[in-house]
């Protein structure tokens, strides 16, 4: 009895320790052991392209919001009741178009009577001078002469009364101080100026500008004059060009730093509008794979590269990375031929056909 128990023993021993050694060996699979596992008679179709040296764009990306390049929120410069409104919320205007008019009968009738008052300074004036001899009105009068003889005509009373009398008639007109687009128009004809903060916004939509953030580690990135990309969220299948105009040189207590960016030909946004922004540095010299071509295998980053019709498996060490590129620091060389597409169940060694129109393989 206590033979069989040892005998029992035995055995059970002796199968776990085949199983561990089975489990390290797992672990240290080639890429040939792999093969003959997952290797499968049929020949797989794939697309190819070459790893290429050259100039990788590193992203920087980051969401921001649009703002006009001038807005302004347009007020009468005096107080009344609102005669005419002659734009809505939408419209573009030109620069010194009227925009809205009030009530202005007594600010008229102060002009004509400030007209009248100069006329007759006037008159006053000139006899004042024929007085002192001057026949010739003005001209031959000295300056300082004729400065005193104004004073005590009242034309130079008169003068100012008409400048005040005309600046207070235009106050009773809004105009566009530049061309743009009107939003937020609030007031409404037959109401008082005071029951409203402004009357309306003024929007040059000509030129927008983009304000974002970035972290302090990632200002390195990025320089006044640099490209950036740009998708609103509103419009998702449109990307706008825009560059670089200012970096506020101060970081935040959030740790940011906020840049501003001009948008380039803007048709289509509006102020205000959230966008996506791609932001690229150039690095030259890079070895460049398109994303597709890096696979998983046990962990770690595979490259198939296409040599004779057959694929070979390279582990391959990732540098940088953008949203269609990687750059690779060891593992495969300028110029070879790596496997984008149907790679994913490759193994070593197998035989491939390449597509019609993808990449010669050697």
């Amino acid at each position: 009895m206590m033979k069989t128990c040892l005998t029992m023993e035995l055995l059970v021993l002796c199968l776990l320790g085949s199983m561990g050694c089975r489990q390290s060996a797992a672990h240290l699979e080639e890429p040939e052991e792999i093969s003959r596992r997952t290797y499968s008679e049929d020949i797989q179709e794939v697309d190819t392209a070459r790893a290429v040296e050259g100039t990788f764009y590193r992203e920087l990306l980051t969401n921001g919001k649009l703002e006009p390049r001038q807005l302004a929120e347009l007020k009468f410069r005096t107080t009344g009741e609102i005669l005419e409104v002659r734009v809505h919320n939408g419209q573009r205007v030109h620069k010194g178009d009227t925009l809205a008019v009030l009530e202005h009968f007594r600010q008229q009738v102060e002009l004509e009577q400030a007209q009248q008052a100069l006329e007759k300074a006037r008159l006053e004036l000139k006899d004042a001078l024929i007085l002192q001899g001057f026949t010739i009105y003005k001209d031959s009068v000295p300056p300082e002469q004729m400065k005193m003889a104004e004073n005590k005509s009242g034309y130079a009373q008169a003068q100012s009364q008409l400048r005040l009398a005309r600046r207070q008639l235009e106050d009773a007109f809004l105009l566009a101080p530049f061309s743009g687009r009107i939003a937020d128009l609030q007031a409404r004809p037959f109401n008082a100026t005071t029951n409203y903060e402004y009357f309306c916004r003024l929007i040059d939509d000509r030129v927008f500008e983009v304000v974002f953030d970035i972290l302090e580690p990632e200002l390195a990135q990025v320089k006044p004059g640099q490209p950036v990309d740009l998708k609103a969220l509103a419009i998702p299948n449109k990307t706008y060009q825009g560059v670089i105009r200012e970096i506020n040189p101060q970081v935040n207590e959030a740790g940011m730093v906020q840049v501003r960016a001009r948008v380039q030909q803007p048709a289509g946004l509006l102020a205000g509008m959230n966008v996506s922004l791609s932001l690229r540095q150039a690095l030259p010299q890079q070895l460049i794979v398109p994303k597709e071509a890096v696979v998983l295998r046990q962990g770690r980053e595979v490259v198939f590269t296409c040599v004779n019709d057959t694929a070979l498996w390279n582990y391959v060490t990732i540098g940088l990375e953008n949203s269609r590129q990687y750059t690779i620091k060891e593992g495969i060389q300028p110029g070879d031929v790596v496997i984008v597409d149907g790679n994913l169940n490759l193994a070593h060694k197998v035989p491939v056909r390449v597509r019609e129109g993808s990449a010669e393989s050697h």
